[in-house]
């Protein structure tokens, strides 16, 4: 906020602060988005190689097929670049939005223990998928679907509603999808 009340609103966000922290500061900073965008690279194919082959078990479990489902993501960012956003934050954004599958995950799965029925995932993970697709392209400037159905306009304020019509989706995916356990002499 300091940086955008003293560049008079003219600037992006990295250009206003160069004055303001100085070269060496702007140095660490670069360096440290550099690591930042490695380290989240290096997850998302990790997770999207153990997403596609161990948890929904796509395909027969092998490191050439993790290393396949690492590629395809790698080509699906690229895409993504190649066709109109190279904004590191929008970059943040649409990454967060997909990750939001995960979020039923540790409820149900992880914090209650339940068992949920595979196209729980599924579904959550579409929506999630989809999610992350409108956001960019509503950032992007290619649609405008968020502001005509909701009247928000802001990108943020964008974010917030497919992040909260995600994880209401998921949740409600999970939790029609809940499994009841077996127990010995009867069902429970």
């Amino acid at each position: 906020m300091f940086a955008g009340l003293n560049d008079g609103g003219e600037d992006g966000f990295l250009a206003s602060l160069e004055p303001l922290l100085g070269g060496g500061a702007m140095l660490v900073l670069a360096v440290a988005l550099v690591l930042s965008a490695a380290s989240t690279m290096d997850s998302v194919y990790s997770s999207t190689a153990k997403l596609v082959v161990v948890d929904m078990g796509l395909v027969r479990r092998s490191a050439t097929w993790g290393r396949l489902a690492m590629v395809a993501t790698a080509l699906g960012g690229l895409v993504l670049v190649l066709v109109g956003t190279d904004d590191l934050f929008a970059a943040v954004a649409v990454s967060g939005t997909a990750s939001l599958f995960l979020a039923p995950v540790i409820v149900f799965s992880i914090l209650l223990g339940r068992d949920v029925a595979r196209w729980s995932l599924l579904v959550t993970f579409g929506l999630a998928m989809a999610g992350s697709v409108v956001y960019f392209l509503e950032d992007s400037g290619y649609v405008a679907w968020i502001g005509a159905l909701t009247g928000v306009e802001h990108s943020y304020s964008k974010l917030l509603v497919v992040t909260v019509f995600i994880l209401a989706g998921g949740m409600a995916a999970f939790a029609l999808g809940v499994r009841r356990r077996e127990r010995a002499g009867g069902r429970s």
